[in-house]
């Protein structure tokens, strides 16, 4: 079943997804930096992949601020104009345990946690942001490319050939957007 808007939700049902993308940040500790969102600020929110000072976080809400399910690295995973592939991996359960975090292909040490009651994420007609959310909050230099957003829960196997087979085959030279239907 396709989903409509990037919507990965219908309000009592998540779906599964991958999100990914290749990304540099500048002075990423001391920044908020959105990278794929669906995020409208306390109110029609979906989903926020973002560097939270450094730190790789994904929030998915139940439309609004207040029922949250994320996820979050450890410990602070990037420097600044370092090249990074970045990608969450989510199984639609409805849970904090099923979102997964990458890092060059590698799910770092993460916490899981949640606030509220989640039961899913809405379909909302808030629009799909790169390098920045709807509420024009957590910009970067939107210094990325090959972003992805893609409508499995890919393994890591899977989604790090995928990326590194259109990094090097489809877009050498340029930067892409890649949504896989």
């Amino acid at each position: 079943k396709k989903k409509k808007n990037f919507s990965f939700g219908d309000a009592s049902n998540d779906g599964v997804f991958t999100l990914s993308a290749w990304v540099v940040f500048s002075d990423p500790a001391s920044n908020v930096q959105s990278v794929i969102s669906k995020y409208n600020a306390n109110t029609a929110s979906e989903y926020l992949f973002f560097n939270n000072n450094g730190y790789l976080q994904m929030n998915l809400y139940d439309l609004n601020t207040a029922n949250i399910i994320r996820s979050k690295t450890n410990a602070v995973v990037f420097e600044s104009g370092k090249l990074y592939h970045v990608a969450v991996v989510y199984d639609a359960g409805g849970a904090a345990s099923g979102i997964e975090l990458y890092v060059n292909g590698v799910a770092p040490a993460q916490t899981k946690s949640s606030v509220g009651s989640y039961t899913a994420m809405h379909n909302t007609s808030v629009a799909l942001q790169f390098g920045s959310t709807v509420a024009g909050t957590f910009d970067f230099a939107r210094n990325m490319h090959h972003v992805m957003v893609i409508e499995d829960d890919l393994t890591p196997a899977k989604f790090w050939n995928y990326t590194i087979f259109m990094k090097m085959v489809y877009f050498p030279q340029k930067s892409s957007v890649v949504i896989v239907r």
